[in-house]
């Protein structure tokens, strides 16, 4: 969440030597964003306080320094101790820099700037108290705190960790519509673990993303979610389970693992991913655009179903959960056609399609490309993207292998000029991923993105794939 908070404070820190540093672990390690007027800084921690000179302690200070001058007095909160411990409970975040020359803690009673602290209070979840400190509250049981948490999972680096909650629950649910009640209590227990092993399995290229992510990017949803290799891999599966269980109904437990695969790969061609279903006869990706890729009516169908058949042990029931489940896809497909229809029936030209919405089955997004410009429509606001072009950087960007990469990703790529750390940079993105927030708000989507970087004299010095969220 914490890439949210800097994107929104950038604006206030331009032209400001002073902001904060948040520390995060995740899959990747030590990623670090600075707030600063040397944008540079933004890298790993090392790099950050070698080139702001922030200082760092070793338990990790909690205190953020009010965005302005030199001068300015820090915002502190209070009860230092205890909001530290909040943040790092509620937001994850592994570590919160102090910044500045010094490492002397501020007056409990300073001035503080009132702007900025309230963007700060805004994002952190907080309000701005009458003495001007920010005291951030829990609100136990919120649903629209939860459903903030739930969004801002998917990342670059938490889309498979997300993916396998309803994969997991598919399987075990599949796994209760018969295969549990076969071959005896063994056969069976192997059968159902069988199911839910492979409606995990096909996630388990995620370890390409310790060999970068540009081939983590490539191959994520080709190889382990083809329909051609669905046997292989099912055959493998079984025969693990067979294996472990004494050698016994390799039969079932091959079946088993096909429809635990199966489903794995229904799921996800119902999200607007992308997903190469007969690599590697073809590498195109294929996207239904049902369902968001957190859905927690999928959730709640699969979960209410799975401990029902747990505790009945009875077929139909894991069989009924299944057939709700059908239907609310059926029930987003129509919506996602009707929405498509009412739009395309105002005479709008050029390439459309639909994308689902947080939480949202009966409101779409729908993007546009009339060949000048990308429009992308949610309800009433309709916003305008006009892409980049010229004839001197255009051409070098598109030669480089990260933007022949993305574009061979992307379903309604954006170009976008702008500035970065005193260099002319490309950014392309997808505006498929851009979603508007059930509380109001855009998330752009940029959770991967591609960037090539330009010297004064318009030559490329660096070019890749990245996410424009941390």
């Amino acid at each position: 969440m914490y890439h949210m908070y800097l994107q929104e404070l950038m604006p206030f820190a331009v032209g400001f030597a002073n902001g904060f540093v948040l520390e995060k672990r995740t899959h990747f390690w030590r990623v670090v964003r600075a707030v600063s007027s040397n944008s540079a800084a933004s890298g790993s921690a090392r790099t950050a306080v070698n080139a702001c000179g922030y200082s760092q302690t070793r338990r990790g200070w909690l205190s953020l320094r009010s965005v302005g001058s030199a001068q300015s007095p820090e915002l502190r909160p209070s009860g230092v101790d205890k909001t530290r411990r909040l943040l790092l409970r509620e937001y994850d975040v592994q570590r919160l820099v102090r910044l500045g020359s010094g490492a002397t803690p501020a007056p409990r009673n300073c001035e503080t700037n009132p702007p900025v602290n309230h963007q700060i209070c805004k994002y952190l979840g907080g309000r701005l108290s009458e003495s001007g400190r920010v005291r951030l509250e829990r609100n136990e049981g919120s649903v629209g705190t939860l459903s903030r948490r739930l969004l801002d999972w998917p990342t670059a680096d938490t889309v498979p960790f997300v993916d396998s909650i309803a994969h997991g629950l598919t399987g075990a649910v599949i796994g209760y519509c018969g295969f549990r009640q076969r071959g005896g209590n063994e056969g069976g227990r192997a059968a159902l673990w069988t199911c839910i092993a492979a409606a995990e399995f096909p996630d388990i290229d995620v370890v390409l993303g310790f060999w970068g992510r540009d081939t983590f990017f490539r191959f994520h949803r080709s190889f382990t979610h083809s329909t051609v290799m669905l046997p292989v891999w099912a055959a493998l599966i079984a025969w693990m389970f067979w294996e472990l269980s004494g050698r016994k109904n390799f039969r079932l437990l091959w079946w088993a693992a096909v429809a635990g695969l199966a489903s794995h790969l229904v799921l996800d061609w119902l999200t607007n991913y992308g997903t190469e279903l007969f690599w590697p006869l073809s590498t195109a990706r294929l996207a239904l655009s049902w369902v968001f890729i957190v859905d927690v009516y999928v959730w709640a169908i699969l979960l209410i179903g799975t401990v029902v058949a747990v505790w009945t042990q009875r077929e139909w029931v894991a069989r009924t959960a299944l057939g709700v489940l059908g239907a609310y896809f059926l029930f987003c497909g129509a919506s996602r056609a009707y929405a498509l229809h009412a739009y395309e029936a105002g005479g709008v030209t050029g390439r459309t399609d639909g994308f689902p919405q947080p939480m949202d089955p009966l409101h779409w997004t729908i993007v546009r490309d009339d060949g000048a410009a990308l429009h992308w429509v949610n309800g009433p606001r309709n916003d305008t993207f006009v892409p980049f072009h010229d004839e001197n950087l255009l051409p070098k960007a598109e030669a480089t292998e990260a933007v022949k990469l993305f574009r061979w990703f992307a379903d309604f790529p954006l170009v976008e000029k702008i500035e970065e750390n005193g260099h002319t940079v490309l950014r392309y993105r997808d505006l498929r991923f851009r979603s508007a927030l059930p509380w109001g708000g855009i998330r752009e989507g940029m959770f991967v993105i591609a960037k090539v970087v330009f010297d004064e004299h318009g030559n490329v010095i660096a070019a890749g794939l990245t996410s424009g969220e941390q």
